[in-house]
């Protein structure tokens, strides 16, 4: 309900009122089971992102674990995915500093994921 108070306008206006329903259709229908689940694969893709930046290759295997982390997130939200969806979320992380909360204020995070969801 924070979320969609907070977000839930900007929502429909950049995807439309069926993509904003049908992703809060599949949010509010997730059992404990699947939250829990979300949860611990947000937390292993932030690990997995901070090593492959470390790393300093998007085209490894740590970045495109990280990648593979993010789009199995991306899919308990999202009711269709498409790699070109992720790349666009990925860009649209990298142009909106609100995004710099969630990879901890580090934009850098943001814009190697884009450029590993890029050559995934």
């Amino acid at each position: 309900e924070e979320n969609d108070a907070k977000y839930g306008e900007e929502v429909k206006q950049r995807w439309g009122e069926q993509a904003w329903q049908e992703s809060n259709k599949k949010l509010t229908n997730m059992s404990a089971q699947d939250l829990d689940q979300v949860q611990a694969i947000d937390k292993e893709f932030k690990r997995a992102l901070v090593s492959a930046y470390e790393s300093g290759d998007p085209t490894g295997n740590l970045a495109q674990q990280a990648v593979e982390l993010h789009r199995q997130w991306l899919k308990y939200y999202w009711t269709d995915y498409s790699k070109e969806a992720h790349l666009g979320l990925a860009e649209m992380y990298c142009q909106d500093e609100r995004f710099a909360h969630y990879f901890d204020g580090r934009m850098e995070l943001a814009e190697f994921l884009r450029e590993a969801v890029k050559l995934a």
